[in-house]
């Protein structure tokens, strides 16, 4: 693409009524609508449909079809009330046309001549129109995953003078370079999920260049070809107000309260999971070394004989608590190494009807204490890459949790299978009394603990381990659950992983 001469750059920020209105409409060659974005109510009072004629919104448009030139320029038509409005209608390739609709104003000229420039550029038949609204002083960003950003067209002069160092490829680094935007994207993210064809704006904030120049800038989130979009555009302190320009400076020094803020707040809980890890570290031998000696007078019949009813339910009560605290540290510290993310990942290849036979011999004393029966269907010689060590803590808390709420001769199983794409899916299941969906809902994002069947007590660290575990490998989960009914546990685990 040619260079835009920087003067009209110059000339589009002295101008003092920016292009506040505007919808963009893609058709095919016969003027079937493809795609539309903007704001469409500014200049028809009928919702536009994908898939209609764009004569049926515009009856200026009824005959430019068959379309046979590159560019065309309307002026001053009153589509709505007293509103004027200019078309540019633009030959894209040769099966598309562009219909861009602004309200006329003193902006109006300054478009004119960039008009004229876009006859110069010669566009690849794939060029978005979105990429070159830096000819209209403003810069676009193609969303291609959360938090991640890539830069459309080129950076407007404006942008090079406030962020030199602005890579094209702006990726993580457009939140470090406006760290306002990682506020702004929570609140864009539902308007992009629902696709919807209207903009959302954010607030005005403000930035400054390394000279001590303030900008004032607005973030504007869009919808179109099925694609996410965030346009940044330079607002002028006159056109916008004295009173918005004090909320903005406001905002930036609340912001910059807040980012302080966060950051104490993301070291005070670094620390804490540190502390958390190395306690529960150091706590597991005396634990463990008190559960051997209980363990071993449980076991000594002679002990057991001298000792009358109380005193052995006494010392079998020991047994069990010491034996639930240790798996409550072995839980916390395994939780607490997930969450700082101190685990490296140990990538083996394993059958997983070899995974399903050691979970049944780690749960075989709670299956046999309840009579459960445990089923497992697994294809033949289906295998998974994943962590082992780390994979069966995960495996085995879901088992744990099938037997805590499975009344007694009941049936929890292992089952497994993959379809044609390469997927894996594992599912621990049981037949137990099953969850509310209230529970169901907030399983992953509420810390809680239930009695099971036989009263047993839980840490309500299992869960998190098990999300964390996933996470961590890339995999997904579903749960299925109905009071009554029992329970499935479905860990996804993709063709690529």
């Amino acid at each position: 693409m040619k260079t835009i001469p920087g003067n009209l750059f110059d000339k589009l920020l002295e101008s003092q009524n920016p292009l506040n209105h505007f919808c963009l409409f893609l058709t095919d060659a016969s003027g079937s609508i493809l795609d539309f974005t903007g704001h469409t109510e500014w200049y028809t009072r009928s919702l536009p449909e994908t898939g209609t004629s764009i004569t049926t919104l515009f009856d200026f448009s009824t005959g430019l079809f068959p379309f046979r030139e590159k560019e065309l320029k309307l002026s001053n038509l009153q589509l709505i009330d007293d509103r004027f409005t200019d078309v540019l209608v633009l030959q894209g390739d040769r099966n598309t046309l562009w219909f861009l609709l602004f309200d006329v104003t003193e902006h109006t000229r300054y478009v004119e001549q960039l008009v004229q420039r876009l006859n110069e550029i010669n566009y690849q038949n794939e060029t978005n129109p979105l990429g070159h609204l830096e000819l209209l002083g403003m810069a676009t960003f193609k969303r291609t995953a959360p938090s991640l950003y890539e830069l459309q067209g080129t950076i407007p002069q404006w942008l090079s003078r406030l962020k030199p160092g602005l890579l094209k490829s702006a990726g993580k680094e457009l939140f470090s370079v406006f760290p306002y935007l990682e506020a702004f994207e929570p609140e864009a993210t539902p308007f992009w999920n629902e696709k919807n064809k209207e903009t959302y704006p954010s607030g005005i904030w403000i930035e400054n260049d390394d000279t001590g120049n303030e900008y004032l800038l607005k973030a504007i989130a869009v919808n179109f070809s099925n694609e996410a979009y965030l346009i940044l555009r330079l607002e002028n302190e006159q056109a916008v107000g004295q009173e918005v320009y004090q909320k903005a400076r406001e905002l930036e020094l609340a912001y910059e309260k807040l980012t302080q803020t966060e950051k104490r707040l993301k070291e005070l809980l670094e620390y804490k999971e540190k502390f958390v890890s190395i306690i529960s570290h150091d706590l597991r031998s005396p634990i463990a070394s008190v559960f051997g000696i209980a363990e071993m007078l449980t076991n000594d019949e002679e002990l057991k004989g001298s000792l009358d009813d109380f005193y052995r339910e006494m010392l079998l009560g020991i047994k069990s608590e010491m034996a639930r605290l240790l798996d409550y540290n072995d839980k916390l510290y395994h939780w607490s190494n997930l969450e700082l993310g101190n685990f490296q990942l140990k990538i083996e290849e394993m059958e997983v009807q070899k995974l399903a036979d050691t979970v049944k011999r780690t749960a075989q004393h709670a299956l046999e204490n309840k009579n459960l029966k445990y089923r497992t269907d697994i294809p033949e010689g289906l295998s998974i890459n994943a962590d082992i060590t780390l994979f069966l803590q995960a495996l085995n808390n879901l088992i744990a949790n099938a037997i805590k709420f499975t009344p007694e001769g009941g049936e929890v199983g292992f089952t497994a299978r993959s379809d044609s794409k390469g997927n894996t899916f594992i599912t621990i299941y049981d037949k137990g009394v099953g969850m509310p969906e209230q529970v169901k809902n907030n399983l992953f994002h509420v810390q809680t603990t239930s009695h099971g069947t036989r009263g047993e007590k839980g840490s309500g660290l299992g869960l998190g381990i098990i999300r964390k575990v996933v996470e961590t490998h890339g995999f997904s989960m579903a749960v299925e659950s109905e009071e009554g009914k029992g329970s499935r546990f479905t860990i996804t685990l993709p063709a690529n992983k």
